[in-house]
């Protein structure tokens, strides 16, 4: 193992350490596993008793040859140095100091590890590292979140090894555990960290990556689409890097080649890399005083003029693990307490990356959100089980978790209020463009948007005016009447370096059929449908068509007349018969009684002919909505037959 004797001040690795029940054993194992000289700095966090002055100082000094001092006050952090927390307070890390902080009394147990971690990533980016060793609990597991945001490494004791494996299996269970090892390894991890992240120098600005790393660069991101069916080439390469070479220090590799070799025979590497492009930094209520302005200019706003039988809905795009979809849903639910007759709320919380749905459905969170949330709302909205708390069912059921990709996937529509404060930080301005002429689509006219403190370019003057610009709060200008719904998937720019690799390209004048309908469908705002050609063809059809037709949705190639049940046989008929008729001007509209499900509806059949450019000619788009529910109808009499042409009733 190799020495570090002289370190740049500004350069040395920064070593938070969280532990609690059994963490001192585990601690002077660790320390005295290190060499003479390190070149790094070590903070201790640790569960201590209130009502006694620690010895762990003592303790430790005895099994290793740094310096090791209980912190009294704001300390200068300096390398081949241990500092070690005291009792009653937090350690903060501010710049290149540790400050304390007074601990809240009412924290049992205290959240010292997460306060640390924190801190530690925010001020020290990858040259932050976490270790979390033996103990009780989850002190520490939203930490460690912030430190990978940051692009820093997650170390954590094996579970088998520790004598209390509960707070190693918490750090583990989050999915972002970088190395699981056993103390006496993990000084050479460091090492190995430490010396990867001075050899490796890969440019972050596209323009001087040389050609051969632009194509290994489009080869590591074709791999991740192929494992992952999910495109990062539209995000910033600036990120995209930055997140590639994080995972380049974790495997001690230095090349984006070298990197692109672990991809090709690590078969979960491709995984472990998507998330590292998906981390954000998102708790409860993060940046109060944006909250603040949300709670006071915006969340009265969306309620003036609702009738209790609307729907006030919301959108909150790259939601992740949920925090900010519930900190929104909790404003929502104490400003509707104070209304006679509130509207039903909704919150459509969208991402890409289903284990953080997963947690988000599940409502269940480290008791380390006491950090963010005050007890007044832990009380309300939140039960307290064991180490956690957990969502109560009455906000859960405001919120639908949904996996959804906002560059591909049709948006929602007819929305009060649209919060994406975690994505656009990775896209490049063009496509946040694109992404801002979509939520303008999405909301009603008024409706809201809040996005980001950082990332966001947001210079859309005409179609939104600033609310609290400070904030990045926004409104739709009604003035603005361009209602266009941008094309799905949004369209990014093709001059990137890691899109320079020529690829083949479809024709103009070929469209695909699933393709082209689900943009048809998007205009619609998402009802049943199919398409179909002259030959009464079900080329497609979408969720939902089953109500309709007796088959599963896919792509069947069936005579829709076949399939229709029976009440909406004749009509439809009827209007294809007239769709036929040159004359006649399409679309063609007709409300049908029909037994769906056991239940008597109006429904609503559209039908208009396929228009859009490089179509085949011959197409035709059937949509289906029910109207209202009517009374029973009588299923024993035979389906009324309509005055339809002979020549009709052959097509």
């Amino acid at each position: 193992m190799k020495d570090n004797k002289n370190v740049d001040q500004d350069e040395f690795l920064v070593v938070g350490i969280g532990a609690s029940a059994g963490g001192l054993e585990a601690l002077k194992l660790f320390f005295g596993s290190l060499p003479e000289k390190t070149g790094m700095a070590f903070i201790v966090a640790v569960h201590l008793s209130p009502d006694h002055k620690s010895s762990m100082p003592e303790l430790l000094q005895h099994h290793t040859a740094l310096e090791v001092l209980q912190v009294t006050g704001k300390t200068e952090i300096k390398a081949d140095c241990v500092y070690v927390i005291p009792p009653k307070k937090n350690l903060l890390v501010k710049d290149n100091h540790i400050e304390l902080s007074e601990l809240d009394s009412s924290e049992h147990p205290p959240h010292v590890v997460d306060q640390l971690y924190r801190s530690l990533g925010k001020a020290k980016g990858n040259k932050a590292v976490c270790i979390t060793l033996s103990g009780t609990g989850k002190d520490g597991v939203l930490g460690i979140k912030a430190i990978k945001e940051e692009g820093g490494l997650i170390i954590v004791q094996d579970p088998g090894e520790a004598q209390y494996g509960g707070m190693p299996q918490s750090a583990i269970d989050t999915g972002l555990a970088d190395k699981i090892l056993a103390i006496n390894r993990m000084p050479q991890a460091l090492m190995d960290y430490r010396e990867n992240l001075s050899a490796v120098r890969i440019s972050s600005q596209p323009d001087e990556l040389s050609e051969e790393e632009q194509e290994v660069l489009y080869d590591i991101l074709e791999k991740v689409r192929k494992d992952t069916d999910h495109d990062f080439q539209q995000y910033k390469t600036t990120t995209v890097l930055r997140r590639i070479e994080r995972r380049m220090h974790v495997h001690n590799v230095q090349s984006l080649s070298e990197y692109l070799g672990i991809l090709d025979t690590q078969d979960d590497e491709s995984k472990e890399l998507f998330k590292d492009l998906l981390i954000s930094v998102t708790h409860f209520f993060r940046d109060r005083e944006a909250f603040k302005a949300l709670k006071q200019k915006v969340i009265p706003e969306l309620f003036k003029g609702m009738d209790p039988d609307e729907e006030l809905r919301v959108w909150v795009p790259g939601c992740a693990t949920g925090e900010e979809a519930y900190s929104i849903a909790m404003l929502l639910r104490e400003h509707a307490e104070n209304i006679d007759q509130p509207p039903e709320i909704k919150i459509f919380a969208t991402d890409i990356d289903e284990q953080a749905l997963q947690t988000g459905r599940a409502g269940r969170y480290p008791e380390s959100i006491a950090d963010d949330v005050t007890p007044e709302r832990l009380q309300r909205f939140f039960t307290k089980d064991n180490h956690e708390y957990q969502v109560k069912e009455e906000l859960r059921a405001m919120i639908l978790f949904s996996p959804h990709d906002l560059l591909k996937n049709p948006p929602f529509s007819n929305l009060d209020l649209i919060s994406c404060r975690n994505l656009l930080i990775y896209l490049n301005n063009e496509l946040q463009s694109q992404v801002f002429n979509l939520f303008h689509y999405s909301l009603t006219p008024g409706g809201y948007l809040w996005l980001g403190s950082s990332g966001s370019n947001l210079k859309a003057t005409e179609q939104f005016k600033a609310v609290a610009n400070k904030y990045k709060i926004y409104q739709k200008r009604t003035s603005y009447t361009k209602r266009s719904l941008q094309d799905i998937p949004l369209q990014f720019n093709k001059n990137r370096p890691f899109n320079t690799r020529s690829r083949q390209k479809p024709s103009k004048d070929r469209v695909n059929i699933k393709e082209l309908h689900q943009q048809l469908i998007t205009q619609q705002y998402g009802p049943p449908s199919v398409l179909i050609n002259e030959n009464e063809e079900v080329l497609h059809s979408t969720a939902g068509m089953q109500t309709y037709l007796n088959y599963p949705e896919g792509k069947p190639s069936q005579n829709i007349f076949d399939m229709i049940i029976p009440e909406l046989r004749h009509p439809l008929r009827n209007m294809f018969y007239q769709a036929k008729k040159e004359e006649t001007d399409l679309p063609i509209c007709k409300q049908v009684p029909a037994v769906l499900n056991g239940e008597s509806h109006m429904i609503e059949i559209n039908l208009h002919r396929v228009k859009e450019q490089g179509s085949p000619n011959d197409l035709m788009c059937i949509v289906f909505r029910k109207i209202r529910e009517i009374e029973p109808l009588d299923v024993s009499e035979p389906v009324k037959r309509e005055d339809v042409p002979e020549e009709g009733r052959k097509i």
